[in-house]
């Protein structure tokens, strides 16, 4: 039998740091029935010499450099707004069709049986389905989050914008298969373009990280304080605010023990007007990351409220969740009711499930689920329940594997 070759777009190369890098890691180190090229859309910034541990086990792997001026360029010349618009939409034009002829030219040789692309930059929306168009091959979109989430985050004009938007409606017309993270996403989609999709989403693995079975044992530190644990990027400003204020209420302590919330990631910023026990640890590597929410006596996680942040509530999945789900200790979802992990959490109860904003109710549900032993060892058993099933390394393999069937 024949061994499937495809042809992997993307401008996020597999790596050892964070989350796009990892999905994409652990997908080539597992899908082994299959060759890949990857084709990595990278700004001019992009610097082999730091991003070496993305090139660790990849057969084959061409960078094309996307040729735009950056928009403080244009800024140097005194032109009226509208023209420096007209000029940087032309220049991600050119760099759209110099791609596709240097991409011809290197794969010319090449026999792929579909393209791959993951829709997470302007650049693989541009570029992907003609790719494909030209070669005569099948189309696969891998979807992390929604369009209007990915093109806010990369800064684009106006016109850049709805040309995307345009090419990603283009895009999944013409998919045959899509992979996306959320139902929303899957029923939306198909709804609106037509897309039939499977739900691929990352599971994390016992066997490389070493985790023991029974995870998620300490209700309280030695000293008996209670931990609540947060990692990543936060995003849910005003569902992070309210659990302070609801902390505020409580004067910080559940049934006269101290509560502490520690917080792992790059950066973290906030105010207070009131004495809090706040712990900022910065970036962990992930195993370790999952070994300090181990600690936890609960782990926090909010998803924006925000109306700027609905499309991206109501779409994206938390890619954390698998690693909260890892470490074993219940889990508090704050997210409003229309999200996807909102949905999620409330089909599994992990902990606390709530979409209130009331400080005074989210203060009531989280002294009563953590002076609740029973509560706090039923939550323990889904979320290791959760991590063997819903959310487990194997089925997150399966899945991207029936998605290239």
């Amino acid at each position: 039998m024949n061994r499937k070759k495809f042809l992997l777009v993307t401008s996020t190369l597999p790596g050892n740091f964070g989350v796009g890098p990892i999905i994409l890691r652990d997908l080539l180190r597992e899908i082994k029935n299959c060759d890949f090229s990857i084709l990595g859309l990278m700004l001019p910034n992009f610097s082999p010499e730091t991003n070496e541990e993305s090139f660790v086990e990849q057969p084959e792997l061409k960078i094309f450099t996307w040729k735009v001026p950056r928009n403080d360029f244009w800024h140097r010349f005194v032109l009226i707004r509208v023209i420096r618009k007209i000029l940087n939409f032309i220049s991600n034009i050119l760099a759209t069709r110099q791609c596709l002829v240097q991409a011809n030219h290197y794969y010319s040789s090449h026999q792929f049986n579909g393209v791959i692309v993951v829709l997470d930059d302007y650049k693989t929306i541009l570029t992907g389905w003609r790719l494909s168009r030209r070669w005569r091959v099948p189309l696969y979109v891998y979807i992390w989050d929604d369009p209007d989430c990915v093109l806010s985050s990369s800064q684009v004009n106006q016109w850049l914008k709805r040309y995307a938007l345009y090419n990603f409606a283009v895009t999944l017309k013409m998919a045959g298969k899509g992979a996306v993270v959320s139902e929303n996403m899957q029923k939306d989609y198909h709804r609106v373009y037509g897309l039939d999709s499977l739900i691929v989403r990352h599971g994390i693995s016992l066997k490389y990280y070493n985790l023991p079975e029974n995870r998620g044992v300490t209700q309280k530190t030695a000293d008996g304080e209670i931990v609540i644990g947060f990692a990543g990027t936060l995003y849910a400003i005003s569902a992070w605010e309210a659990l302070i204020e609801a902390l505020n209420h409580l004067n910080w302590k559940v049934d006269n023990h101290d509560v502490r919330i520690r917080v792992l990631g790059y950066s973290f910023k906030f105010t207070a007007t009131f004495p809090q026990r706040i712990e900022f640890l910065g970036y962990h590597s992930p195993e370790n990351t999952i070994e300090i929410l181990r600690k936890s006596t609960i782990n926090y996680l909010p998803y924006p409220f925000e109306p700027s942040l609905y499309k991206f509530s109501r779409y994206s999945f938390p890619t954390k969740l698998s690693s909260y789900v890892a470490s074993g200790a219940p889990i508090m979802v704050h997210a409003p009711e229309y999200s996807e992990l909102f949905s999620f959490s409330q089909k599994n109860s992990m902990g606390i499930t709530t979409s209130s904003l009331d400080s005074s109710i989210l203060a009531e549900l989280v002294y009563g689920f953590l002076t609740s032993n029973t509560a706090v060892a039923k939550a323990r058993e889904v979320v290791n329940q959760v991590a063997k099933d819903e959310l487990s390394y194997n089925k997150f393999i399966d899945n991207f594997r029936q998605f290239l069937d």
